[in-house]
């Protein structure tokens, strides 16, 4: 079955690698220098839990997370990157993430940095936290004859990743198993890296006792309000709660549209999911209007060349759009390479989603690349924080909003999408 959910083109990989601003050759092996300046950038998981209880506290006062005013933290797992393979594998701490639970029931999770680079706050969601789907990747190592390491490999957005020997990984959230590559950058993730030390330094001079937060901690770096969310989108997602299938279909184009087996499998790649996601909160497709949902998700499938792998080259996720012509509306799309969160918040501000496509926010990559591929997700609303500007999104890896630090990533394009 097709096992792959990111976006992968040599544009795309060609600019990765000038952002990254290092040579393949150049990533085997960190100087003396460098790692002593790495250590002392790195944070204490106290510092890391002093940061998820002051969010915790901020984000209890939205409607979306009121419940979290009276739970507390569970113990964090320690999520780990993966920085050089040969000749011995080297490894360095990257997040902190922490369960939220109220009387033993799981409300979500929140995740620290682990690297005072990076912003304190990299990712948080109502959903099931990452480490508690180790148990589904097991079975998955097992089913595919793979020996887990039992390390948790975390590299930004939403990529959770359980480890196996042989330089592979599970993606905790897609449930496949992928390459790992042979190294990978330290730190780089596209935070302004000044900012989020100035946070940090804020975290440790705060004494003990100073343990609340304000009401009104919205704030504002532009005209534009310091919080949107669009609402109505279909929250589409795999059903992985559901058992996932090994049994592809037979059917091609058009029979395989809707309920019918895939040929390609089960998973029709992030990107589709995505853009259905986007089409479908234009067209009112809702999350259990499952004829039209799978039958939408199959076309964007289809309209965006997806390989039968799962991969969607990022050039053709807008004219995969603007194909469509099976609903009510036509589309316009368009994709932005040069990254701007003024553009992506002006496009949610006029109840525009949009698709986002992160280098480092999706599974990792095939052999021979520095960093971990692309993944696309649906964008539908912002939040700008004292602590930081975050994006809503759905991953297509579940049905909950999940929220990132704008920067957890390496390199980012956006794609917008217009009805016409």
């Amino acid at each position: 079955m097709a096992d792959d959910c990111h976006e992968a083109s040599r544009r795309t990989v060609i600019k990765h690698l000038s952002v990254a601003g290092t040579t393949l050759a150049g990533l085997g092996s960190v100087s003396t220098a460098s790692a002593k300046s790495t250590q002392s950038q790195s944070v204490p998981k106290g510092l890391a839990k002093k940061a998820v209880e002051r969010k915790r506290q901020q984000l209890s006062k939205r409607d979306e997370f009121s419940d979290w005013a009276t739970a507390s933290l569970s113990q964090p797992e320690t999520f780990y990157t993966h920085t050089r393979t040969n000749p011995v594998p080297k490894y360095e701490k990257s997040a902190y993430v922490f369960p939220i639970t109220k009387n033993g029931t799981n409300l979500g999770y929140i995740t620290a940095s682990a690297k005072r680079s990076n912003n304190p706050i990299l990712e948080y969601s109502r959903a099931t936290p990452p480490q508690q789907r180790v148990s589904n990747a097991k079975q998955i190592a097992q089913k595919k004859g793979r020996k887990p390491t039992g390390r948790l490999l975390y590299r930004g957005g939403v990529s959770y990743n359980y480890e196996l020997e042989g330089r592979e990984a599970v993606q905790l959230g897609g449930r496949y198993v992928k390459p790992l590559p042979d190294s990978a950058p330290i730190s780089n993730l596209n935070f302004d890296t000044p900012s989020a030390n100035s946070r940090w330094d804020r975290l440790t001079s705060e004494s003990k006792s100073s343990g609340t937060v304000e009401t009104q901690d919205s704030v504002s770096t532009s005209s534009l309000p310091g919080t949107v969310a669009i609402d109505g989108m279909p929250r589409y997602a795999q059903d992985y709660e559901a058992g996932k299938s090994d049994v592809k279909g037979n059917n091609y184009y058009p029979d395989y549209l809707g309920n019918a087996d895939d040929y390609w499998g089960d998973y029709d790649g992030c990107a589709p999911y995505a853009g259905a996601n986007v089409i479908g909160y234009y067209e009112g497709l809702g999350q259990y209007d499952w004829d039209a949902r799978n039958e939408l998700i199959d076309r964007m499938h289809y309209r965006m060349d997806t390989g039968d792998d799962i991969y969607t080259t990022l050039s053709e996720i807008a004219p995969g759009i603007e194909e469509y012509s099976n609903g009510q509306h036509s589309y316009s799309a368009n994709t932005q390479y040069d990254y701007s969160p003024h553009d992506l918040k002006q496009s949610l501000y006029d109840f525009k989603p949009a698709l986002l496509t992160m280098a480092d926010g999706g599974s990792p990559e095939e052999s021979g690349y520095p960093e971990y591929g692309p993944h696309t997700v649906a964008v539908s609303a912002y939040e700008e924080r004292s602590d930081g500007l975050y994006w809503g999104i759905y991953d297509s890896y579940d049905y909950k909003r999940h929220w990132i630090a704008n920067g957890n990533w390496s390199d980012a394009d956006t794609t917008f999408v217009s009805k016409n």
